[in-house]
């Protein structure tokens, strides 16, 4: 019973950094998009992408 109780603690510390660690990226991200150096949409164009489809 001592292990599981173990393994819960350890877990949850896992998931209190991976949370902290989603936060910062979100808030990284959302400050990039503020200062538009995220631009609308991915710089390939569809029709790029077609073009290497083929080409395979």
């Amino acid at each position: 019973m001592g292990i599981d109780h173990e393994e819960n603690s350890g877990r949850g510390e896992v998931v209190a950094e991976v949370r902290a660690i989603v936060s910062s990226l979100v808030e990284l991200i959302t400050s990039q998009v503020e200062q538009g150096s995220v631009q609308d949409g991915p710089k390939v164009t569809r029709k790029q992408l077609d073009f290497k489809d083929a080409s395979r």
